[in-house]
């Protein structure tokens, strides 16, 4: 009569590991547009602001280099790069916060219509940002397929 405890084996169980997706998520492609949109969003606060102080030349770089930041993760995301997602949701945070302080500001000042344009400016940062950090995004961002050559390491080389 077998005993009822089970006897279990004196070696590890193999661990679990998540599958590799299949194919590119749904949301990745629109993770990509709403980061380009937001990079659009942040070139155009910096033409206003060139506007209205053409001298702010120094401060105009600060758009500049947030939209390619905003560029650069949209391209990470869409190759399935390594850490591609928290440099969008970083880089969509940043003009997120900027918008959302500018709409606070004019609430603040009384002017109610241009608050209501402000916060309809930051409607692509938020989408950026939202899906940036789903779990799909971030499953495509975790093998760094965008590195690696396709045919593996050593394709070009012959086995000697």
């Amino acid at each position: 009569m077998p005993s009822p405890a089970a006897r279990r084996s004196p070696r590890a169980a193999p661990v679990a590991r998540a599958a590799e997706p299949a194919g590119r998520p749904d949301l990745v492609p629109y993770a990509a547009v709403f980061a380009l949109l937001t990079a659009g969003v942040v070139l155009y606060l910096g033409w206003l602001l060139w506007q209205g102080d053409p001298e702010a030349g120094p401060l105009l770089t600060l758009p500049v280099v947030l939209a390619l930041a905003v560029a650069a993760g949209a391209g990470m995301v869409w190759r399935g790069v390594r850490g591609g997602w928290v440099v969008l949701a970083v880089a969509s945070l940043v003009p997120l916060l900027a918008i959302v302080s500018v709409a606070f500001l004019f609430g603040a000042l009384g002017a109610a219509g241009d608050m209501w344009l402000a916060l309809l400016l930051a409607v692509a940062p938020v989408n950026g940002l939202v899906l940036a950090c789903r779990a799909p995004v971030r499953a495509w961002c975790a093998h760094s397929r965008g590195t690696r050559p396709a045919g593996g390491t050593r394709a070009g080389r012959r086995a000697r």
